[in-house]
């Protein structure tokens, strides 16, 4: 760089920079990004054969939600992916079908023969009943006591008939008005509770917005009230209760994504909660 004093060169002035640390720099960065490409490459040219081996996993999963909401259509794939995934998409085929086959014959069987015993029952107990002009008084306790088992076989009878229906039934939630159900099956329930001198109450908090929506599967909360009310269990190895009531409202109160819970009242009786859930979340869960 020249140096002048108006028109005449005094001196001048060189500058030198070396580059060979830019060069590196250059270099290393280049070399970052040719490796970034190759992993870039590897990535794609894999990306296939990964999906492809991949695939009947995805299929297998997707199949076994499927088959754990009681369906299996359509049965995976079992040509695709390699020979150890083929295999076990054709044993979990295998399976899944044997399975249905079971549950289905399951039903079935409980459902005809519930079908096929309440005909012979019903004529059993109206035999039973035609006998007590002709007993003996002292007879009367044993042939009451002959009826009550009769009937105690319809009830069981029904809750196996029930239980068929609801494992046959797939049905969705749907919005249910809680105060509407309640109110109704207290009112028909009434007669009955007040022939066994018990009283029905609807309580809730004194201020506040009512119970409001809740999902549940249709009929199902009528039903879950109706086993619930003046369901008992005596301490005595004799009693009227069948075992099918409570597993009838469990199996309602999960297929309308709810929960239930079981607690002994203060002092005697039972505290039974159903906790459904809300068709607006800003009350909370309803219960």
């Amino acid at each position: 760089m020249p140096g002048s004093s108006g028109t005449t060169v005094r001196g001048a002035l060189r500058l030198t920079c070396p580059l060979y640390q830019v060069g590196t720099r250059v270099h290393r960065i280049w070399g970052a990004l040719a490796g970034a490409g190759i992993l870039a490459a590897v990535a794609l040219v894999a990306f296939s054969p990964a999906r492809w081996i991949t695939r009947p996993l995805r299929t297998l999963g997707a199949t076994t939600t499927q088959l754990a909401e009681g369906r299996l259509a359509p049965p995976p794939d079992a040509t695709a992916g390699t020979p150890e995934l083929r295999c076990l998409a054709t044993a979990f085929t295998r399976t899944a079908t044997r399975l249905q086959h079971l549950l289905k014959a399951q039903q079935a069987f409980a459902s005809e023969a519930s079908h096929q015993l309440k005909p012979p029952l019903t004529a059993l107990r109206l035999r039973l009943e035609n006998f007590e002009p002709h007993l003996d008084p002292r007879a009367h306790g044993s042939l009451e006591e002959a009826v009550g088992e009769v009937e105690r076989l319809g009830r069981m009878v029904q809750g196996l008939l029930a239980l068929a229906r609801l494992e046959n039934t797939a049905t969705m939630p749907e919005p249910v008005d809680l105060d509407t159900v309640l109110a109704e099956r207290a009112a028909m329930r009434e007669p009955l509770a007040a022939g066994q001198y018990v009283a029905l109450d609807i309580t809730g908090p004194p201020v506040g917005p009512p119970a409001g929506h809740a999902w549940a599967i249709p009929s199902a909360l009528e039903e879950s009230v109706d086993n619930l009310l003046r369901f008992w269990r005596s301490s005595e190895s004799h009693h009227d209760g069948t075992g099918l009531g409570l597993p009838i409202v469990r199996h309602l109160v999960d297929a309308s994504g709810g929960t239930i819970s079981l607690h002994p009242a203060p002092g005697t009786g039972l505290d039974a909660r159903i906790r459904l859930r809300p068709v607006t979340g800003h009350r909370g869960d309803a219960h």
